[in-house]
Parts: structure tokens; sequence; C-alpha cells
């Protein structure tokens, strides 16, 4: 993905008027979106780039103009990161993986700062796929968020899928 989409898809989300926050990007990847997010941030930010692929971590470019980016090989469906209290989370093609989404997103809300906020991008789908297996379409996820007692969801952008005829949608949740 073209980083002007992935800025697209997420710079409403970011509070920039805040200096040397603490973010999470579950299920980095490679690190398109922790790069596009850190270059958004302070460079006195840290973002935390978390995958299980140990090898796709390797590939995320630690240095850049924005905020430092420190990569964790762990499975984030199943660490607590009890260490952590981050500000935001940043969640890229990466919610379709939850089978019980309810649940995990439930935990992450408790593991942010008050006041935090969680950006999510997603393909605006319901129909399951072998690579995305459990869809969340924006609609849905507003009706999940608000169920688990976040106060807003915002659509902040969306762009054409490049796998398919659909579209991503980035959303700013708090």
């Amino acid at each position: 993905m073209e980083i002007s989409s992935v800025i697209k898809l997420i710079q409403g989300g970011i509070d920039t008027s805040i200096r040397s926050q603490v973010w999470m990007d579950l299920g980095a990847g490679s690190g398109t979106f922790t790069t596009g997010l850190a270059g958004l941030l302070d460079p006195e930010s840290l973002v935390y780039a978390v995958d299980r692929d140990g090898q796709s971590l390797k590939r995320i470019k630690k240095t850049n103009s924005g905020a430092k980016i420190i990569a964790l090989q762990s499975d984030f469906m199943k660490n607590d990161f009890t260490s952590l209290q981050p500000d935001g989370i940043l969640m890229a093609n990466a919610l379709h993986y939850v089978e019980d989404q309810f649940s995990f997103l439930t935990k992450i809300k408790n593991k942010l700062v008050p006041g935090g906020r969680i950006v999510i991008v997603e393909y605006d789908r319901k129909n399951p796929t072998p690579w995305v297996p459990f869809p969340i379409a924006f609609d849905e996820l507003k009706v999940l968020t608000s169920s688990i007692g976040f106060t807003s969801i915002t659509r902040l952008a969306e762009v054409p899928s490049v796998y398919d005829n659909g579209m991503m949608y980035g959303a700013l949740v708090k």
C-alpha cells in the first residue's frame, strides 16, 4: 500500500498536539502502517511494533523523521502487555484475525491511558475470505465498540482495496 493511502487512513486519528506519546501497532507485519504512524508522531514519541512474525519485524525501518520504533515479537492476541499503558493503539488489517473481537477490544480498551484512542483500519466487508477470516464492516464496528463502552467512533477515511472491488476504512475509536 502506498504511504499516501496509509496516511489518509490514520492521520485523523492521531492527536499531534500531544508530545511524547506511546503507541502500539498490533499486527505490525513489515511495518507499512507502523512507519506511517511514526512519521505522524512527535520525534519524542515511541511506537511498539508488535507481530508474531519476527522476519517481518526485521524489515521495519527503525529510523525515520518521527517517533522511535521498537519491534516486539509477540502474538498480540495472547499477550496482555501488562507493563505497557499506551496513549494509542493502531490495528491496521489485524482485527479481522481476531475471532472474539468483543473480548479483545474490551481487553485493549482497559490497557489505554485515560482518554486514549484506538485507530482501526479494516476492509469494509461482511463476508469472510481466507485472508479476512473475521471481517468487521464499519457499521458492525460501530455497534461493537458502543456495546463495549466506547463513547465515540469516527470514520476517518476510506480507500479502494487492492484485493477486491471493496473499500478499506480507517476509524478512530475513543
